[in-house]
């Protein structure tokens, strides 16, 4: 996807060209193709790591200092604005599927877990997200990165659609 069009999805726009293919959290996740997204005190790190490992585009809370070549939006907005890319990038799953939310402790788990059982006994195809990884079809598959964030969300919601769930209980 091009990266003028991602941008297009945050909250104060950002210009820049160029295709992305995935999106980083992290210096170590990055490579050539990469939108990566930092935010906190160790951003500057991780974007000089990133660099390094051939990025070249960034989502940020702050300015970074990277060679010319390398472009910075700054968002004041940083974890919407994660989660807009995310969801663009990954073909806005969320939008095929009714998303049903339960917030909550480890008490709140099982109420998730229910709710999802009875959703699939009654013919609604669920799949249960949690915050550490997703069930799918009795499989638990863990998530790439911690904490888990939007990228990780997306990215099981699209698994979710592709395999025709239509419904997701996430567990907040």
């Amino acid at each position: 996807m091009e990266l003028s069009e991602l941008l297009s999805r945050i909250s104060g726009g950002g210009n820049g060209g160029g295709e992305i293919l995935r999106i980083a959290r992290n210096g170590r996740n990055a490579s050539l193709g990469s939108l990566v997204c930092l935010g906190g005190e160790g951003a500057e790190d991780e974007a000089r790591q990133a660099y390094e490992r051939g990025a070249r585009f960034f989502l940020s809370d702050r300015p970074l200092p990277l060679p010319a070549d390398g472009t910075v939006t700054v968002s004041e907005h940083f974890t919407d604005d994660y989660g807009a890319v995310c969801a663009a990038l990954y073909g806005m799953p969320h939008e095929k599927m009714t998303l049903i939310g339960i917030c909550g402790g480890r008490e709140s788990l099982g109420e998730a877990g229910l709710t999802a059982q009875l959703l699939n006994a009654c013919g609604n195809s669920c799949v249960l997200m949690l915050e550490d990884g997703y069930q799918m079809d009795g499989r638990r598959v863990l998530y790439t990165e911690h904490p888990s964030g939007p990228k990780e969300f997306f990215h099981g919601l699209r698994d979710s659609v592709i395999h025709v769930y239509r419904f997701a209980v996430i567990h907040l």
